[in-house]
């Protein structure tokens, strides 16, 4: 446990990489956690975070945003908030390799040594 750092952050920082693991669809979801430590996941497409925690009596509330290969993480907890984001693996050497061949082609160079007859 690295001393400084907020519960809130060190559980959006494990969140985001499991998230970064996942399909590569675009999701938009909630991971609740209630003060009993129960866990919920709901969909939170048309939801604001804080009414969401708010609504289902969470204690902290994770928002999950894929889109595009970036995956997002807002946290909310009872007066405190963050953000983290980051690519989802193996993005930025897709971006790397996009339109560029992968192979090189070349005509064969043929050289005459010697002049005799071949046979």
């Amino acid at each position: 446990m690295r001393k400084g750092v907020s519960r809130l952050l060190r559980e959006s920082e494990a969140i985001l990489e499991v998230a970064r693991q996942g399909g590569s669809d675009d999701c938009d979801l909630a991971v609740l956690v209630g003060f009993d430590g129960a866990i919920r996941i709901v969909q939170a497409a048309g939801w604001g975070l804080e009414p969401l925690r708010i609504d289902h009596g969470a204690r902290e509330a994770y928002r999950v945003t894929r889109t595009g290969g970036r995956v997002a993480i807002e946290a909310r907890s009872q007066g405190e908030t963050c953000r983290i984001a980051a690519d989802a693996p193996g993005r930025s050497v897709r971006s790397a390799l996009a339109d560029r061949p992968r192979y090189v082609t070349s005509a064969p160079e043929f050289k005459l040594v010697g002049s005799g007859p071949i046979c």
